[in-house]
């Protein structure tokens, strides 16, 4: 037997564990006397692909661990039978890498389309976290729009990690993109005077004020050198010392 099997349909190259795996997915071989699946990488400094993995069948996952950067990172798939012919490649799988911009009170987004599903991207949906909470769900967009600028960004954090997940046309035609961080400046005032216990609930406190401040540490002493005031949570002062 000469003749090679046909090739397989990759059907995702998703990021599983943020910028260090990828876990690839395709439909098993038809061919009655499929051996094994050769899984080839795009070699980061030739530009050519490289067999990374050799996955038996009837196995269609595999996961590739290793550190991913800003290069462009794509996977094909050969089908080995039994008599060690190969089918040509699969369809190509290239994993997002989202780029970002933290401007003034706004991130903006953005990404390249994901290749190459047999009917294309269906939608791209957009997730957050905010500081230490879990990923929610900011948008969903359809295959034409690859940006999006986040206008809602709470004070109560600086860090702002984002993540992308295409969806394509059947079952389990998904993947997702690598995680992106961006960081607000704080933005910080520092009043030059206040009045504790005039107008009640009215400048009654002493402390910096703004946006993205994560926290801060403020020391604070009379004219002869004494300290009157110290914290290192955030915590205001009152004016007031040893009573």
């Amino acid at each position: 037997d000469n003749t090679p099997p046909s090739p397989i349909y990759l059907q995702r190259a998703s990021v599983t564990s943020f910028n260090d795996v990828v876990e690839l997915k395709w439909q098993a071989s038809e061919a009655y006397d499929a051996q094994a699946y050769q899984i080839y990488r795009r070699n980061e400094n030739t530009g050519d692909f490289s067999q990374i993995a050799l996955v038996e069948h009837p196995n269609t996952t595999y996961q590739d661990s290793f550190r991913i950067n800003n290069r462009e990172v794509c996977y094909f798939v050969k089908v080995k039978d039994a008599c060690d012919n190969r089918s040509a490649f699969s369809n190509r799988g290239c994993i997002i890498q989202p780029e970002g911009e933290a401007l003034d009170l706004e991130n903006a987004l953005s990404w390249p389309p994901y290749e190459k599903w047999q009917k294309g991207t269906r939608t791209y949906e957009v997730f957050k976290q905010t500081g230490d909470s879990t990923y929610q769900s900011l948008a969903r967009l359809d295959s034409s729009q690859r940006s999006y600028l986040d206008q809602d960004l709470r004070d109560s954090a600086d860090q702002f990690c984002y993540y992308i997940r295409a969806e394509g046309f059947g079952e389990e035609t998904f993947s997702r993109s690598t995680r992106i961080c961006l960081e607000q400046a704080a933005i910080v005032h520092i009043p030059n005077t206040f009045s504790p216990g005039v107008t009640p609930g009215l400048n009654d406190q002493f402390g910096p004020e703004g946006l993205y401040i994560a926290n801060y540490e403020m020391q604070i002493y009379n004219r002869w050198g004494e300290q009157v005031f110290s914290t290192s949570t955030s915590e205001e002062w009152d004016g007031t010392y040893q009573g």
